[in-house]
């Protein structure tokens, strides 16, 4: 066998922007012999101050701090090749450094061979071949961090049983009522702006209620477009809706407002009042049930 070679490392020589928490990846352009790996053999370093072991075994350090050098400890694993990887098995080497590496830092990787005249051991293949020449390059490391989670959104996310509940008074709309054939247009004003895609359009229903709490003329959805702006909801109609017609008359019913039916008058089956000046427990208004002068009312709708 020859020599084991270096193909190629991650991060690149030079490279720089590197990201934090990442391992230094060496492809080996053959299987070398994980025992030959160590600190003797493999070294990460950055500037700072050297660590030195004194002769009673305490730790102290060079104070030289600009000339000194970091040594960053780590592990070496050589993981197994999946199927769709091209490198053998102890091809591949991992280092995984113990601690993050700092940002905005020059960092040194050097692999030792038999080149190096200080050292005693070498990377080796499984014939106990050494790497012919010692490989070093640098990278610089940049400020995102991929060991750190990104944080969460600052407003708390509820669940939807937890979202707050819209009440209906809140809501404006205009106009409350009308008199007449013509009306095409409602304006809904919430309290907030409204989310386009919370609802869907088939989710409405537009009718037209010629007596309050009795919707029987619906208008088909497709005829009615919405336009939202902010917190302010339009609803379109794009046909005029007409109430039926009294066919014995000729006119349509109609809506007045006052505090009590009529009492004079010609008054058409159909034809309303509604109540100005309402109650709890009272009614909403009156309804016409059977033409005359003034024709027979009674009431409808009782509030609260």
């Amino acid at each position: 066998m020859s020599a084991p070679l270096i193909q190629s490392t991650a991060p690149a020589p030079g490279e720089t922007d590197v990201v934090l928490g990442r391992a230094i990846i060496i492809l080996f352009d053959q299987p070398v012999n994980p025992q030959s790996l160590s600190s003797a053999t493999f070294s990460l370093q950055g500037p700072g101050q050297t660590a030195i072991v004194a002769s009673d075994g305490s730790i102290i350090s060079d104070v030289t701090a600009p000339t000194g050098r970091e040594y960053i400890t780590g592990t070496f694993t050589f993981p197994a090749p999946g199927p769709t990887d091209t490198f053998l098995q102890n091809q591949q080497l991992i280092f995984t450094p113990a601690a993050t590496l700092r940002a905005g830092v020059i960092y040194t990787v050097l692999l030792v061979g038999a080149t190096s005249v200080l050292a005693t051991t070498y990377i080796k293949n499984p014939a106990g071949e050494a790497m012919a020449e010692s490989y070093k390059f640098t990278f610089t490391t940049g400020t995102i961090n991929e060991s750190v989670t990104p944080p969460t959104s600052p407003v708390a996310q509820l669940n939807p049983w937890e979202l707050p509940v819209l009440d209906p008074s809140q809501i404006q709309v205009s106009p409350k009522a009308a008199i007449g054939n013509n009306l095409s247009t409602v304006t809904l004003t919430f309290p907030a702006p409204i989310d386009p895609n919370s609802f869907s359009p088939s989710d409405l229903l537009v009718a037209l209620e010629p007596l309050l709490g009795d919707p029987s003329i619906i208008v088909d959805p497709a005829s009615a477009s919405i336009n939202i702006a902010g917190n302010t909801m339009t609803i379109t109609i794009s046909t005029p809706v007409n109430p039926p017609v009294n066919t014995s008359t000729g006119r349509t019913p109609v809506s007045i407002y006052g505090i009590q039916p009529p009492t004079t008058g010609d008054w058409l089956q159909g034809d309303s009042v509604v109540n100005t000046i309402p109650v709890s427990g009272g009614n909403i208004g009156w309804i016409c049930v059977a033409g005359g002068n003034p024709g027979t009312w009674e009431p409808y709708g009782i509030i609260g």
